[in-house]
């Protein structure tokens, strides 16, 4: 059991609690167990305040035997029997492998079916004189869907950094950008190092993996096979709905700019609609809990927008062609991508092998799209 206690801005008070648990050992004759169950509750602060979340929960549970193993919980695949069919995700959900002998052959099969969860990442820059910020997460040209909370390692010149208003920077985890506070000062002569977890796309990402092997007399000829399927899937979303007229506007084109400024409730939101004296509608920040709207921003560039960031999370209309930021979001299509490969071996003497290797994959990269958007590799 853990329980730690953290003092935040405002004079803000939380004690958190958590559960570190591991088991093992035999369960039934030949057939052991083990397991690790974390459940934590971190404070993590955000725009200023000290904000409790709720981590995932990380946890796994195998079973071995002889012929049998079996894993649910958070676990890694790892795929690499054949070249063209390497595949390693992080993933959540569950995994069975099957192994057996009969006479002179012996085989394996598996079935993993899970969501897969975030990617590794990690990048290297300087800062640039006078600018705090906003820097980028992400590497120049790379697309991701967000960082996960709570995941960032940031360095500046070999130093470790602390997030918070207070501290040495705040970080927008949906647009994937940071800023430094004044603790903090940034400079060409600065050396930023990144390090995170983050989501590809918004979309939940499903994954199918089924792979299998043979062989023959201790692989005098061997067979091994492998399958794997991600899927986005469009009805679950990380953070925002997508509306029939999205969906009709994604078939045609691969990516969308989207309203999010939809009511969500008084007093459940930031920011309330207001119409100027030119008669045009614009959202003011109120605080959090006082508003009844939570839009987001998108940047577009130096005075191409209408509302510029003032703080992380906090917006402000300035004016159409005098700010950095506009009203909505990008949101890409959904993707499908397959991955399958086979290879055959044959091993006639101890000191001669040979083999024999194929791969295709598929990416669809528009699931929207009909007869369109669909990649195909052969190896």
């Amino acid at each position: 059991m853990v329980r730690k206690v953290a003092l935040g801005t405002n004079s803000h008070f939380d004690m958190t609690s958590g559960l570190r648990l591991q088991i093992g050992g035999e369960v039934f004759p030949g057939v052991e167990l083990r397991g690790s169950i974390t459940d934590e509750n971190s404070p993590i602060p955000l725009e200023g305040a000290t904000q409790n979340i709720q981590e995932i929960d990380k946890m796994y549970l195998e079973l071995r035997s002889k012929s049998v193993f079996g894993v649910l919980g958070d676990f890694i695949y790892d795929e690499k029997k054949t070249v063209f069919g390497k595949v390693q995700k992080n993933v959540q959900g569950g995994q069975v492998k099957f192994n057996g002998f009969i006479q002179d052959f012996s085989g394996e099969i598996s079935v993993t079916l899970a969501m897969s969860k975030g990617k590794s990442l990690s990048n290297e820059f300087n800062g640039t004189d006078g600018s705090q910020g906003p820097y980028y997460l992400a590497p120049k040209n790379k697309r991701i869907g967000g960082i996960i909370i709570g995941s960032e390692k940031i360095f500046v010149n070999n130093q470790l950094k602390i997030r918070g208003e207070a501290s040495d920077y705040v970080i927008d985890y949906q647009l994937g950008e940071i800023y430094f506070k004044p603790k903090t000062v940034i400079s060409s002569q600065s050396k930023i190092y990144i390090e995170c977890q983050y989501y590809e796309q918004s979309y939940q990402k499903t994954f199918l993996g089924v792979g299998g092997k043979a062989a023959f007399r201790d692989s005098l000829v061997g067979v091994d096979l492998s399958y794997s399927v991600e899927i986005d899937n469009e009805h679950a979303s990380r953070d925002f709905v997508l509306s029939d007229n999205t969906k009709e506007l994604l078939s045609k084109v691969e990516k969308a700019f989207i309203d999010t400024s939809s009511f969500v409730g008084n007093n459940k939101g930031q920011y309330v609609a207001k119409i100027n004296a030119n008669g045009i509608k614009y959202f003011e920040y109120v605080g959090i809990g006082k508003g009844n709207s939570n839009p987001s921003f998108y940047f577009v560039g130096s005075n191409t927008g209408n509302y510029r960031r003032i703080a992380v999370g906090l917006y402000e209309y300035v004016g159409e062609m005098k700010g950095d930021y506009r009203l909505g979001r990008e949101i890409l299509a959904p993707q499908e991508a397959h991955i399958a490969a086979l290879k055959i071996s044959a091993n006639p003497l101890s000191y001669f092998r040979i083999s024999l290797e194929g791969g295709l994959s598929l990416l669809n990269k528009n699931k929207f799209m009909v007869n369109n958007g669909l990649v195909r590799r052969l190896g």
